[in-house]
């Protein structure tokens, strides 16, 4: 990041920003569900569907996956 800082500033901006928002996502469904592991998220499903759904997609794009938004920084 700080490389391309030189060259463009709104790249890094963006992909900051993006990656500041899937962390705290992330840790926030997390903390949502009461839970410490990914073992125990699978088995949160009954109580908050929606949440636990989202969960895999947010985490695959922490990891930069091409279809999803991590990887639009990338």
């Amino acid at each position: 990041m700080i490389i391309v800082l030189q060259f463009s500033t709104p790249v890094i901006l963006l992909a900051l920003t993006i990656y500041i928002l899937m962390t705290t996502a992330a840790f926030l469904i997390f903390e949502i569900n009461k839970t410490t592991t990914i073992n125990q998220l699978s088995i949160t499903w009954a109580k908050s569907p929606t949440v636990t759904a989202l969960a895999p997609l947010i985490l695959l794009s922490l990891g930069g996956l091409p279809p999803l938004t991590g990887f639009v920084s990338k």
